[in-house]
């Protein structure tokens, strides 16, 4: 590994001020399992670490900490009551999410500012306006909106104490997002950071969700987009963008449509649709 470059990726990630992290000699981007309580298959003793004392971290006072030898509060490392949880996303649409064509999915989801998931209704239409303007231009099948929806999150902290407790199987305060939400991935990067992907298409609130966790708060929370470099800061579009101009009704029914797609070398096409027509050419 290239030590200026390991150098650089702590600073830019982990937010840390000082070189200290960039000497761990944890893999990156080393698999972890998602499901809490559970050790990494890469770490056959992890299990036993997490449960003998002073296995786990290097805490120097757990009372101050207000929780086990992690360093953590008690109720990251405790089974959250997910019959009792009510997470935001209706349970229908987060079921559905990942959906068959992703760029309408992610169209749909921009509909609704600030919304987490991408309503049934919604997407049924977009996907089949989006299948006839594809049709009507072949070449649109190349334009894919890419920095609406994240495709995971890399935390970042200046401590091994929470990567610790995630990479070990101990984090439980997150048991509850993690089964809702599909999450499955949880990858290791360096000793003091890791990113845990996103398989549905879900709004940036996914995020916040998290950083409400135990232990998250300090951490450096931010997120990774489709086929965009992860040490990447930005989010900047490869691939064009498709734009949806379409009030809703009172009802959250869409009616009038507007599409505008922008073809990274083909250039600008605009559709126009409403409740009676399919999409078409306009300009």
């Amino acid at each position: 590994m290239n030590p200026a470059r390991n150098l650089l990726d702590c600073l830019a990630i982990v937010l840390v001020t000082t070189a200290l992290g960039c000497g761990s000699t944890a893999k990156d981007d080393e698999p972890a399992q998602a499901s809490s309580g559970v050790a990494a298959e890469t770490s056959p003793t992890a299990t036993e670490a997490a449960t003998t004392t002073g296995q786990a971290s290097e805490a120097t006072d757990d009372d101050a900490a207000g929780g086990d030898e992690t360093g953590l509060p008690d109720d990251a490392l405790e089974p959250p009551d997910c019959d009792t949880l009510v997470l935001p996303g209706d349970p229908t649409d987060v079921a559905q999410t990942p959906r068959s064509d992703r760029d309408a999915e992610v169209v749909a989801l921009s509909l609704i500012p600030n919304a987490l998931v991408a309503q049934q209704a919604h997407y049924d239409l977009v996907a089949a306006d989006c299948a006839t303007m594809r049709e009507l231009v072949p070449g649109l099948a190349d334009v894919h909106p890419e920095c609406i929806a994240p495709a995971g999150y890399i935390i970042g902290t200046n401590s091994h104490e929470l990567p610790g407790a995630v990479w070990i199987g101990s984090y439980r305060a997150w048991d509850c997002r993690n089964a809702y939400y599909g999450i499955t991935e949880i990858r290791r990067i360096d000793g003091l950071a890791f990113m845990f992907s996103t398989p549905g298409v879900y709004g940036p609130g996914l995020g916040d969700l998290y950083r409400a966790l135990p232990g998250f708060p300090s951490a450096g929370t931010r997120p990774v987009f489709p086929d965009v470099e992860i040490y990447n800061g930005v989010c900047e579009p490869t691939s064009g963008s498709i734009t949806l101009d379409a009030p809703l009704t009172t009802d959250g029914a869409l009616t009038t449509r507007k599409y505008i797609w922008q073809h990274p070398t083909m250039g600008t096409f605009v559709f126009e649709a409403d409740a009676e027509s399919a999409p078409a050419l306009v300009e």
